[in-house]
């Protein structure tokens, strides 16, 4: 009995149980901010392929461009996300110029899938893996307004 009392009234070891129960929750706060961070960066750099693939497309679509350069859409867009892309998957890219006026809208729409790596902060942001994202930007065409552009 005398073990028991002298357990129960011992102060040492008080300051590492204090910190293994404030470190978890402080931890996941930072790895959540950390991956929060990582999310919105990639969302900004998703935002600025698209609009880059849509300048290509407004540039090399049309009825004076020979040939379909679509196929180069997903290349491109993978070229305009730099460092970002081993983590950053072009999943689809849709861009068509309908025709009719030299500057007439070109939408495009793209799909992303973000790949999360943050320990534990990628369980809370991403559900544990990947952020789906959809981006869609439209641009002016940049065709030729004089009638013998494509002579």
């Amino acid at each position: 009995m005398r073990t028991t009392g002298r357990l129960i009234r011992a102060t040492q070891g008080a300051i590492a149980v204090e910190f293994v129960i404030a470190f978890m929750p402080m931890a996941l706060t930072f790895f959540t901010f950390t991956q929060l961070g990582f999310a919105y960066t990639a969302g900004i750099v998703m935002r600025h392929a698209a609009v880059v693939t849509a300048r290509y497309a407004s540039v090399t679509q049309g009825k004076c461009m020979p040939g379909s350069p679509s196929s180069d859409l997903p290349a491109a867009a993978k070229a305009a996300l730099g460092p970002w892309s081993s983590k950053i998957e072009v999943q689809s890219v849709e861009a068509s110029y309908k025709g009719g006026g030299p500057y007439d809208p070109l939408p495009a729409t793209l799909r992303f899938a973000y790949t999360c790596n943050v320990p534990l902060g990628k369980n809370i942001v991403c559900n544990g893996g990947k952020l789906q994202k959809e981006v869609r930007v439209t641009l002016p065409h940049h065709g030729a307004p004089y009638s013998h552009a494509c002579e």
